[in-house]
């Protein structure tokens, strides 16, 4: 009888040490797709993220290039802006100039 008392314990740690063992021995397949899982969707966020950098270096450079055209064409809008104005004051001032010359020959 003390025999079985002893044996007993040992049998239910044995019997609940060997269920542990099972259950752990089942988690594992589990948690490796996990991982494997967690592993895929790192991979993919990089490259989504990748892709989104390359993405966006292209607006960004199309949109400089876009501003740089408009400037340059801003840039020579002004220039031709400024000669017309310049020459308009060139050709007042020759109109002034002879109106003098004929107002002064007159009198």
């Amino acid at each position: 009888m003390y025999i079985f008392i002893i044996y007993y314990p040992f049998y239910c740690v044995q019997t609940q040490l060997g269920k542990t063992k099972t259950d752990v021995q089942q988690m594992i397949p589990s948690r490796l797709e996990k991982i494997q899982q967690i592993k895929h969707s790192v991979d993919l966020r990089k490259r989504n993220t990748e892709k989104e950098k390359a993405d966006s270096v292209e607006v960004f450079t199309a949109l400089i290039s876009s501003i740089e055209t408009s400037q340059a064409e801003l840039m020579e809008l002004m220039e031709e802006k400024q000669k017309a104005a310049e020459m308009q004051t060139e050709e007042l001032i020759k109109d002034l100039e002879q109106k003098i010359t004929v107002t002064g020959e007159r009198h």
